[in-house]
């Protein structure tokens, strides 16, 4: 389990800095909790952002958040660290395909994120699968002018089962979706 940060938890809270104060002190390094025999590295200006190489690929995790925003000179750097990760690890670990996860549904408050995003997908080349939660009904699309990008909403938790993501090799149809797999 690797988990990012959300609104809920943190800066949609009546005390943004206490809840993010918990959200390190329970979420942070996550991944220590059992063993994993493959590296995580994460980013040294925001520890919460992660990646890793499995099986050729490479998943990134980011602090992007949805709701409120509490300050915006922290909210912008935030989503230039966002990039400042996402750049460098495109760019260094080795792999055939990615997949990026965070909490946000990109939006208006997203603009530089969602541009930059795409000048690095465009580079990067492979397929690259953006998947979140925070819109709470199911999507499947390219909202994006980069062809080799996917976005993946998933559904409110608590409403609908858990999405199992296969990544099944075959560059015509490279991921697989399953809602239900778990019923």
């Amino acid at each position: 389990t690797f988990i990012v940060p959300g609104d809920n938890e943190w800066n949609d809270c009546n005390d943004p800095e206490k809840a993010w104060q918990f959200w390190e002190s329970t979420f942070l390094n996550f991944e220590q909790n059992w063993n994993i025999d493959w590296e995580i590295a994460h980013q040294q200006e925001q520890k919460e952002n992660l990646a890793f190489v499995y099986r050729e690929v490479l998943f990134i995790g980011i602090n992007l958040v949805g709701g409120r925003i509490h300050d915006q000179a922290e909210w912008d750097e935030k989503i230039s660290y966002d990039l400042d990760w996402l750049k460098f690890c495109l760019n260094n670990f080795d792999s055939e395909t990615a997949v990026v996860f965070a909490q946000a549904n990109p939006d208006d408050k997203h603009t530089e994120f969602i541009n930059g995003f795409e000048i690095l997908a465009r580079i990067y080349s492979k397929q690259i699968l953006f998947i979140h939660g925070d819109g709470h009904k199911w999507h499947y699309e390219n909202p994006w002018l980069v062809p080799n990008m996917i976005r993946v909403q998933v559904d409110k938790g608590g409403i609908a089962d858990p999405l199992q993501v296969t990544i099944t090799g075959n560059k015509s149809k490279l991921f697989k979706f399953e809602r239900n797999a778990f019923n």
